[in-house]
């Protein structure tokens, strides 16, 4: 998509940068997080880096819906293909759209026994 458009596409997501494309041409710069959903596509998870990339830095939101997934179990591979795909440009993740999925939970100093 962002290819065909003239932009160059640089894949960053080993990176960990808070998002996985980079987009750039003369005029433009931005990142691309890419989620990808089995379901209809009304919620995806995304990681507090992620928000707080998109909060900084303009980053477009990428989002691949109704995947069907197939398990070749004989080539113990698994297959993607379908769906459809919508684009949040640019992406500003609204707090009250952000719901709480674990907690990191700073014990209390505690003595430890052995087992």
């Amino acid at each position: 998509h962002y290819e065909s458009k003239g932009l160059e596409v640089k894949d960053v997501s080993k990176e960990k940068i808070g998002y996985d494309l980079s987009c750039e041409s003369k005029t433009l710069s931005f990142g691309v997080e890419v989620k990808g959903t089995r379901t209809a596509g009304s919620r995806v998870i995304v990681t507090e880096g992620e928000v707080r990339k998109a909060e900084e830095k303009k980053v477009e939101l990428f989002v691949v819906s109704m995947i069907e997934v197939k398990y070749e179990l004989e080539k113990k591979i698994i297959v993607c293909s379908s769906g459809q795909w919508s684009i949040l440009s640019p992406w500003k993740p609204l707090p009250e759209a952000l719901r709480p999925k674990t907690y990191d939970y700073e014990l209390p100093p505690v003595e430890w026994k052995r087992l």
